[in-house]
């Protein structure tokens, strides 16, 4: 057998110095080392295959590091399981540091370099290797041993090692923020030897260092710990390494000169470990870096600005279950409410770690602590110094809050207003559109473009906030604190300036998909100032106003519990505020009404709009163009439930309104004439509703553009009378382009798309082309049932659909089973809107599709009426052209 052996040397980043080592070792007596950072170029995980493979031994280079890393495993399993015991030579492990080694690995055979001289070491390692050796030329320095004065590597009792923090017990989680860490420290790239660890005072900064340096002490022969947050303190700490390491300078009195010292020796040595602790910015850190940086340096800092100097290691709040193992140490056993309880705390280490102790000490469950901190949020963020930290979290923020407002003595304002919004993705818009309520201060601050941004740089710099795109978010423990800070007179101020300032950004019209971009942004902003009654208190007609239009808005997108809560929050504030007589309570009534109307609950929505538009007429005049509103509003009741004389006289009256008040194109005149048209079109009056509705379109078009929900309106009503007219192509093409803008505009779930569809199913039906029609219907049902409930009118015409669709098909199975289900959703709309002619007429055809499909000939109500006669809805036509028209 050959003495020249071909070794992978196998290892993890943060070893690559024993590694290096290791291979120029092995190269220089006669062997071939390969290790991935000389011989790695491609595709890491073919060629550790590929050298593990064709090797003929492995070296693996043991640490803790090594053991838990979950890549290494496969690099020397395959020299394992042809050594197991490491007793051929093939498998050879070298420990070079503390290690647990158990499973597999126990009773593994290593080679120990701890505590070892280079000589030593390399001896050991040849001899367990074997082959001819060599003196070597030039090789990397010995990891294991440091150049004086450092004390012998031999005696690891006498390494440096100042962390003034003893090791966390409950430290748990940041295993991928640990390993990167060591990653980067251990990469050798210059940048990378100063890391700095920024984040939000109380996530773990500080906590993280102490770890790191605890696990990797022994790899490091001086470990310094300096505390950064004050010039003095980081000067003296920094200068007293002098006497760690009996430099010649360690007597001196002149610090400067002493600091000077320390530079310099750490300039010319390697094997050491730097730790700023709480360092304010590179100004304050940048004097005490060596230049040729030959140790490592971690920084801690609330500050996440270190470019140019450090590599910034952002922080944020532990995982989940980080933070729920966190709470679950020491044999608590409720995990649904530690899920609770670290959300209700953001996650924030700080706080869990305080939680938690405050718990071990109190014997109280985490149900109870959760109870309590609901109750007793300020008071407790203010308990608890912990070992391992300085102060609570509320301490903690002081600080920061403190610091932040002496560098920008404004930022504090926009501090304590953002206080009172919702914590995440604030627009910055919020603070551009400010009414006369808003403080001279704070509007001259959202004017002024510069002092703006100096501002949030100001809370940025202490991790008080995170920008992103144009927008601020705190943590929501963070706000808590910043609120508890003020007194109650100062909570009443911010909070009434917060909600001027939503009121003032939150645009007319929540219904108008123009604006849905806007609510979709400021709709949390408007739920938090809106939730507690004390806001009420402070700025009733903004909350009314803010309620009424987001209640608007959710009516709007078919979240119809939701507005009706809003909605009548809003009336009982309008009428308690303005009086019942007031034209701002007449527009929530209004909204109220539409509510129901949307709904199909026309017997409710009917009474709002009456009393709407009394108010209205009082008040505002009976041509005044909102009360033309009304009048549609109120027509459309009629026009839903099939009283078509009632129905036209308020409409007429409204487009008259419209066209003279606000002129022959504005887009309300677009949907006086589309409403008109639509009556005409339900009495069969086609050419009359046509020459309406293209009006109607071409206005829309115009003042709306080609893509507004209300031009898909009159383009799907447009479809409707062709299809009448039995124009099948002119209005397939309008029917899709009315889909499509809906889709977009609405999405494809919103109820007023499934219309759309089902006009577009009807189409294809008219036709006969019912592969087509179907699944049209199918997707027009699914969505009315799952928006709007089973009970609805729209899911009652989308199942009658449905029945007279499979009943074209010869289908009579399927036909008898949806015709059953419309005529029963009709029985039920009819018990509650008794006078309703439309359900009336679809409970009819309902009922005779379901006697056809049991092969039973149906007793047509024509019969006893003629279909020559006139409707007995007073429609004015002939019942064949209304009631009797689908029999």
């Amino acid at each position: 057998m050959s003495d020249k052996f071909k070794i992978f040397v196998s290892y993890n980043q943060a070893d690559r110095a024993w590694a290096e080592w290791i291979a120029w070792e092995l190269e220089a007596h006669g062997h071939e080392a390969i290790i991935q950072a000389w011989d790695f170029r491609g595709n890491f995980v073919l060629e550790m295959q590929k050298a593990a493979a064709e090797s003929d031994k492995t070296v693996a280079v043991l640490s803790q590091h090594y053991v838990d890393a979950l890549y290494t495993q496969p690099e020397w399993a395959a020299a394992f399981a042809r050594d197991p015991r490491s007793d051929q030579g093939i498998l050879v492990p070298v420990r070079v540091g503390d290690v647990r080694l158990d499973g597999l690995l126990a009773p593994i055979n290593y080679v120990d370099f701890v505590g070892k001289d280079e000589a030593s070491a390399s001896d050991l390692l040849l001899d367990r290797i074997g082959g001819r050796r060599q003196k070597p030329k030039e090789k990397p320095s010995f990891p294991g041993r440091s150049k004086p004065p450092f004390p012998p590597a031999d005696n690891a009792a006498q390494k440096i090692f100042n962390v003034p923090h003893r090791r966390n017990p409950n430290f748990t989680g940041r295993a991928e923020i640990l390993e990167q860490l060591g990653e980067r420290l251990q990469s050798g790239g210059p940048a990378a030897l100063v890391q700095a660890i920024a984040g939000l005072g109380g996530v773990g900064k500080t906590q993280i260092a102490i770890e790191y340096a605890y696990r990797h002490r022994e790899n490091y022969d001086v470990v310094w710990w300096v505390h950064a947050e004050e010039p003095t303190t980081l000067a003296k700490d920094y200068a007293d390494l002098t006497k760690a390491i009996d430099h010649p300078a360690k007597d001196l009195e002149d610090q400067k000169v002493v600091v000077d010292a320390v530079r310099r020796w750490l300039n010319e040595h390697d094997g050491w470990l730097l730790v700023f602790d709480n360092a304010d910015d590179r100004k304050t850190i940048e004097p005490y870096l060596p230049p040729n940086g030959r140790g490592q340096v971690i920084i801690t800092s609330r500050n996440q600005l270190w470019g140019g100097l450090a590599d910034t290691l952002p922080i944020d709040t532990m995982a989940k279950d980080e933070a729920v193992d966190l709470l679950l140490r020491g044999g608590a056993a409720d995990a649904e409410k530690a899920s609770e309880l670290a959300a209700e705390l953001g996650r924030l280490p700080l706080a869990l770690a305080q939680a938690k102790a405050y718990m071990d000490e109190t014997g109280a469950s985490i149900g109870a602590y959760l109870d309590l901190f609901r109750k007793h949020q300020a008071e407790l963020l203010r308990r608890g110094e912990l070992i391992g930290y300085d102060s609570s979290v509320a301490t903690t923020w002081d600080i920061s809050f403190e610091a932040a407002k002496k560098r920008k003595a404004i930022a504090a304002d926009l501090m304590n207003v953002c206080a009172f919004l919702a914590a995440e993705a604030i627009p910055e818009e919020i603070f551009r559109v400010v009414g006369e309520l808003i403080p001279e201060a704070l509007a001259d601050l959202c004017h002024n473009e510069l002092d703006f941004r100096d501002s949030i740089a100001a809370l940025r710099r202490y991790s008080l906030i995170e920008t992103g795109d144009k927008t601020l978010s705190f943590h929501r423990l963070v706000q808590a604190v910043a609120r508890d800070r003020l007194s109650k007179p100062e909570q009443d101020h911010w909070r009434a300036i917060a909600i001027n300032l939503v009121n003032d950004a939150l645009p007319n019209d929540g219904d108008d998909t123009r604006h849905w971009p806007i609510y979709q942004r400021l709709l949390r902003h408007a739920l938090n100032v809106t939730k507690d009654t004390r806001s009420e208190e402070l700025a009733p007609q903004a909350i009314g106003r803010i309620l009424d239009h987001i209640g608007n808005y959710l009516r709007a997108r078919a979240d119809f519990a939701d507005a009706e809560h809003h909605l009548n929050r809003a009336r009982d504030i309008r009428e308690k505020t303005l009086g019942k007589e007031h034209p701002d309570t007449a527009e929530t009534l209004n909204n109220l009404g539409w509510l129901f109307k949307d709904r199909g609950q026309f017997d409710k929505a009917r009474p709002l709009y009456e009393t709407a538009l009394t108010i209205r007429e009082q008040t505002l005049g009976e041509r005044h163009p909102t009360t033309a509103r009304s009048l549609n509003n109120l027509a459309g009741v009629y026009d839903s439930q099939g009283h078509y004389l009632k129905a036209e006289p308020l409409f007429l009256r409204a487009l008259d309104i419209h066209e003279k008040a606000l002129g022959t194109d504005h887009p309300d005149t677009a949907t006086s004439l589309n409403n008109l048209a639509t009556l005409y079109q339900a009495q069969g009056h086609y050419p009359k509703a046509e020459s309406l509705v293209l009006r109607a379109l071409a206005i829309s078009e115009k003042a709306l553009g080609t893509d507004h929900p209300n031009t898909a309106t009159f383009l799907s009503n447009l479809a409707e009378l062709c299809q009448d007219q039995r124009q099948f192509p002119k209005a397939e093409s309008l029917v899709l382009r009315a889909l499509a803008i809906r889709e977009k505009a609405l999405g494809t779930d919103h109820p007023n798309t499934a219309t759309i569809l089902n006009n577009l199913a009807g189409l294809y039906n008219a036709q006969s082309q019912f592969p087509k029609a179907e699944p049209l219907h199918q997707r027009a049902l699914a969505i009315q049932e799952k928006a709007l409930g089973p009970d609805h009118p729209n899911t009652a015409a989308a199942l009658l659909n449905l029945g007279t669709f499979y009943h074209n098909w010869r289908r009579k199975e399927d036909a008898e089973v949806y015709s059953q289900k419309a005529l029963e959703a009709y029985d039920k709309l009819l018990e509650a809107d008794p006078d309703n002619l439309v359900f009336q007429k679809n409970r009819e055809h309902a009922r005779i599709r379901l006697e056809i499909a049991k092969n039973r000939e149906p007793i047509r109500r024509e019969q006893k009426v003629g279909r020559n006669a006139p409707c007995p809805c007073g429609s004015g036509r002939k019942y064949k052209q209304c009631c009797g028209k689908a029999a």
